[in-house]
């Protein structure tokens, strides 16, 4: 049947302005050889919009799981790599592998989802921040599968990627998030937790909505414009396998393969425990949870060691064996402001802690690659970067860099500031200059 001429201009103004809201974002997440061999000029806003992104956006906010997977044999990390696309106002997100060996070039195994936020805490209330989670992938025991989390169409599920290539499937079809998972120990399947519950308290707000809501202790307003879930929800276990996809509860043994619960919103507390039983791990001296940490670890005699104050005055936010009874790493803010990062080498019960290096740059998300760490790093004119970091020496070599189109752009100055607010405590900011700034300067 013909459509009327009107009709047809309609329907094509319709379809115009719906095509923004229906678009796909498409952006490179791994960077192309043309895009670094452009020409040099001024930066812009919208190259740091378009800045692609390991781990969380912010590196003041540290102490969070680290954004890489490690393979069983240790050869390789899996990272979710992201970046903006300001024509669809989107994310574009996608799982990548890299082998760990300086100039190595990931590969991209499964591309798509949006953004997953975290979830906080608030007067019992559960409430998203509106600030990203970290999402480490995790690997099959034989190396052959990654699983991670990723959310579509408004749930996240657990999806399944092969090493050898091909797109990434959703394992799960769970109609409220997954939260955790982890792989059981044969590879045959994995573990996830979620919390069901909340499908009986959304139809309870669903009705009431009907009629109207009740403004009582349930809302918090900076968070949204209905009553925010109870806290109290339980997570439930579940295992689910490769083959045959059956779903079952998980059992007691096997839901011990996920780590405990701790608080949301706030970071797990660091720990390490060696293969020969040594275990290192670290205590609030306040029931605050933000308040100092005590680092204590166990010595080859068995004897409990507390890392003397004068080493560890700073906030521990990463700690590691080395192996072979090698003795432990850790990683600590400290100075003014705990503006710098600092490893220290310690043997418990053999004296105090070595510091190897500080740097005023960060490092995060931090794992042990035999005797090295393999971290994220980035500084106030450097883009987040991939890093493999000599404990022994504190030298850094380059893993890989998301973003080398960025090394052509001309930046300013950026000069650190360091002062006391009206209550007396430390603090430091950095002090941007334009490049005209800088430019104009150096003409005279």
């Amino acid at each position: 049947m013909a459509v009327p001429g009107h009709r047809r201009r309609v329907l094509t103004t319709a379809a115009a302005l719906l095509l923004p809201l229906i678009a796909e974002a498409r952006c490179d997440l791994l960077p192309r050889q043309q895009a670094v061999d452009q020409p040099q000029r001024l930066v812009a806003p919208e190259d740091l919009v378009r800045l692609r992104d390991i781990g969380l956006p912010d590196g003041s906010i540290l102490g969070w799981p680290s954004p890489l997977g490690l393979s069983p044999d240790g050869t390789r990390a899996a990272f979710v790599i992201s970046r903006a696309d300001l024509d669809t106002n989107r994310y574009c997100r996608g799982l990548a592998v890299i082998d760990i060996k300086p100039a190595a070039a990931p590969r991209l195994l499964d591309e798509g989802g949006d953004p997953i936020l975290s979830v906080g805490v608030y007067r019992g209330l559960f409430a998203r921040t509106g600030f990203p989670q970290v999402v480490t992938p995790l690997w099959s025991p034989d190396g052959r599968w990654i699983a991670y989390l990723r959310r579509d169409r408004g749930t996240t599920q657990l999806w399944l990627v092969a090493l050898a290539g091909g797109p990434g499937r959703p394992l799960t079809r769970s109609a409220v998030d997954v939260e955790r998972f982890a792989w059981l120990s044969d590879g045959t399947g994995l573990v996830f937790a979620s919390r069901p519950g909340t499908l009986a308290e959304r139809s309870a707000a669903d009705r009431e909505a009907r009629r109207g809501f009740h403004y009582d202790e349930r809302f918090v307003p900076s968070m949204g414009n209905g009553p925010q879930p109870s806290a109290s929800t339980p997570l439930e276990y579940f295992k689910i396998g490769l083959a045959d996809r059956e779903l079952s509860p998980a059992s007691a043994s096997e839901r011990e393969r996920i780590s405990a619960e701790g608080v949301p919103g706030v970071p797990p507390d660091p720990r390490a425990d060696a293969p020969d039983g040594r275990r290192a791990w670290t205590e609030r001296q306040s029931s605050s949870p933000l308040g100092p940490l005590v680092l204590r670890a166990t010595a080859a005699s068995g004897a409990t060691v507390t890392c003397p104050p004068s080493a560890c005055l700073g906030k521990i936010v990463g700690m590691w064996w080395l192996p072979g009874g090698g003795p432990l790493l850790f990683l600590q803010r400290e100075g003014w402001a705990r503006g710098e990062m600092a490893l220290y080498r310690w043997t418990p019960g053999a004296g105090p802690p070595k510091r190897v290096f500080a740097t005023t740059d960060i490092l995060d998300g931090c794992l042990l690659f035999a005797a090295q760490l393999v971290c994220t790093r980035e500084a106030a004119t450097v883009p987040r970067r991939l890093v493999i970091l000599d404990p022994r020496t504190g030298q850094s070599r380059l893993l890989y860099d998301p973003n080398p189109e960025f090394s052509r752009l001309r930046l300013g100055r950026v000069v650190r500031l360091f002062w006391k607010n009206d209550l007396g405590l430390e603090a430091r900011g950095d002090l941007v200059l334009p490049p005209a700034t800088v430019r104009a300067r150096a003409s005279r």
